[in-house]
């Protein structure tokens, strides 16, 4: 009988995941431990090398063995318009832990994630979980709104009009996921 790593996975993250939640139950701080667990168990074998990394792999070009999870991953992590941990950014300060992306990046990994089709969902669940317990947090660039303080432009200089919708102000936001 040959061994299936993507096996192993899946049973893994049914056990410490899929089946908590499906039972309808709030992830309690055990499980969120254990979803922690069976995540870096899939970082440090090397199904994933871009998910939950903040710089990815050496060789940019590297995926892991779960390869479609695994580029949806790097998509995020290449994410360019991100504010870094205690670093203002367009008018707002990011307290968190971790790097906060644009609402824009977060939306196309969520639906990256919620597309595989190849008999890893529960795994491409547990990670789309596990982002969002690290980083609920996202921006968006609000156009043709009125800002309280001032209005900043893709290299955060700051202006006091709007410039006719050509600048924006951001907000914070909790990203939601389906």
């Amino acid at each position: 009988m040959l061994w299936n790593p993507i096996g192993i996975y899946e049973i893994v993250v049914y056990l410490f995941v899929a089946l908590p939640y499906n039972l309808g139950n709030a992830l309690t701080v055990d499980e969120l431990y254990d979803l922690s667990l069976s995540t870096r168990i899939l970082v440090e074998t090397g199904a994933v090398r871009w998910c939950f990394s903040s710089k990815g792999p050496r060789d940019q070009t590297e995926l892991g063995l779960l390869h479609i999870i695994d580029s949806c991953c790097k998509s995020v992590v290449l994410c360019d318009d991100v504010i870094d941990t205690r670093q203002y950014k367009y008018g707002i300060y990011n307290n968190g832990s971790h790097t906060r992306r644009n609402c824009e990046c977060d939306s196309m990994f969520y639906n990256c994630l919620k597309n595989v089709d190849d008999g890893t969902k529960l795994i491409a669940f547990a990670i789309k979980t596990m982002y969002h317990v690290r980083s609920p947090l996202c921006f968006f660039k609000l156009h043709d709104v009125d800002c309280i303080n001032k209005y900043y432009d893709e290299k955060n200089n700051t202006y006091i009009h709007s410039g006719g919708g050509k600048y924006f102000c951001a907000k914070w936001y909790v990203s939601k996921f389906e």
